[in-house]
């Protein structure tokens, strides 16, 4: 509608009486997208919150249950706070104080006080509680939710001079970045106030919101995966897709195999990050602590301690231990039959029966080339014998060999076969006609 049809209207209203157009109200302009003065010709540099892994900006981390979300995100904030060992190869340039929101307060600390019990030279009480802050979780509405964002934004940022905290030779003296904090959202259930997490709309309100109220502080937004998640490789948040959508990355906290360790893969990002993953290893203790009642307490705390890892040797490796798995095992099935195999010899010979190759495949429980296998390994070891079996105490003719245990005689079993072979006549004393023979028990 044009500036004449509104004067127009208001005239109208007015009983006809002509209206100024200095009278008639102005209308606020729309805002506009802002424009970026930009060089193509040359790259901006990536602000991390960890070196090469995790930019600043949103990040939503998915984890099922019980999994150990806060055991393993903790001790990574803690190395954004210059809180954690070194050697664990973590320590960001940018040091940032933490805000960590959660509602499982006493198991924060737990896994703080883990961290820090693992550095060679721990910082004092105060330097810990100014670098890494512990808030109780309450469910804030979308707008206060975002206003405290702000609020933290603003308070909990530090100014770093180059000269000084970095020591840069820089020759525009007093330069200075503005260092966000980190702050922790454990978990977004407990912290934002939603109908729905599973409203679209709602979820993506909710960050926009705290997207306009700090967009260039980090935040990790922790959240659980559906409990019907099984696959390792279906990564996905509970509830509206735009947790993920909306947010500047996402990375998921998953079990690499049944009894494997636990991995930190990075899903969606916009840079090219040095390595994609974190495998966590367990570190912890007991600790007596005194109680209101006065008796002790034993206590056990852990944190997970993360190894940089790629997702690609990792799968590798996993590859490489499941054919070496399955190499143990194949080892382990040719041993035991190989201990099948021995001891049906044994108890045959022992037993005055000769023993063949049918008698082994029908008196063990494994698949005929395996049992063939497991005799020769036997003979060729030593511990089994083979022998020429004479024509009169064979069970077939294609009967030729019999086998014992290594050290036997083979004459005393053939002695004993043939005390329990019939009387023949004379004619056919090197005989053993079909009615007269008795059954043998070789193979």
């Amino acid at each position: 509608m044009s500036d004449r049809d509104i004067e127009q209207l208001i005239a109208e209203a007015l009983g006809g009486a002509r209206v100024h157009p200095a009278d008639v109200p102005a209308r606020e302009a729309p805002p506009r997208d802002p424009v970026i003065p930009y060089n193509p010709f040359e790259l901006r540099f990536t602000e991390y919150v960890i070196d090469g892994f995790i930019a600043v900006g949103s990040l939503i981390i998915a984890g099922t249950h019980g999994i150990g979300k806060t055991t393993c995100i903790v001790p990574l904030a803690a190395a954004v706070a210059h809180l954690a060992p070194e050697e664990w190869g973590l320590r960001p340039e940018l040091r940032r104080r933490v805000v960590w929101i959660t509602e499982a307060v006493d198991q924060t600390e737990r896994v703080l006080f883990s961290v820090l019990r693992s550095m060679k030279n721990p910082p004092a009480l105060e330097d810990v509680r100014y670098w890494f802050e512990i808030r109780r979780a309450h469910r804030l509405g979308i707008n206060d939710r975002a206003a405290e964002l702000e609020r933290i934004e603003r308070e909990y940022s530090r100014v770093l001079d180059l000269d000084l905290d970095l020591d840069l030779d820089l020759d525009d003296d007093g330069r200075e970045f503005v260092v966000k904090p980190l702050v922790v959202l454990d978990t977004t259930s407990a912290t934002v106030e939603l109908e729905s997490e599973n409203d679209n709309a709602e979820v993506s309100r909710a960050l926009a919101a705290m997207r306009i109220a700090a967009p260039t502080m980090p935040r990790w937004l922790i959240a659980h995966m559906p409990k019907n998640i099984e696959r390792k490789d279906a990564s996905t948040a509970r509830g509206a897709s735009a947790w993920e959508a909306d947010t500047d990355g996402s990375a998921y906290l998953l079990r690499d195999g049944a009894e494997g360790p636990r991995v930190l893969v990075l899903g969606k990002r916009r840079f090219t990050p040095e390595f994609d993953e974190l495998i966590f290893g367990s570190q912890g203790g007991d600790k007596n602590v005194s109680t209101p009642w006065g008796s002790l307490q034993a206590v056990r705390y852990v944190h997970g301690e993360p190894n940089i890892s790629h997702t690609a040797t990792r799968k590798q490796q996993a590859e490489q231990r499941k054919q070496q798995e399955s190499e143990s095992r194949q080892q382990a099935a040719e041993a035991q039959t190989m201990r099948a195999v021995a001891e049906v010899i044994n108890v045959r010979f022992t037993r005055g029966l000769v023993t063949g190759v049918r008698a082994l495949r029908s008196g063990v429980k494994a698949k005929a080339a395996a049992v063939d296998k497991a005799l020769q390994r036997l003979v060729d070891d030593g511990t089994a014998v083979k022998f020429d079996l004479p024509k009169d105490v064979r069970d077939a003719p294609s009967q030729q060999q019999g086998i014992i245990p290594a050290g036997s005689d083979p004459n005393v079993l053939i002695a004993v076969v043939r005390a329990r072979i019939p009387s023949c006549t004379e004619s056919g004393a090197n005989k053993r006609p079909a009615s007269s023979r008795k059954p043998l028990q070789g193979g």
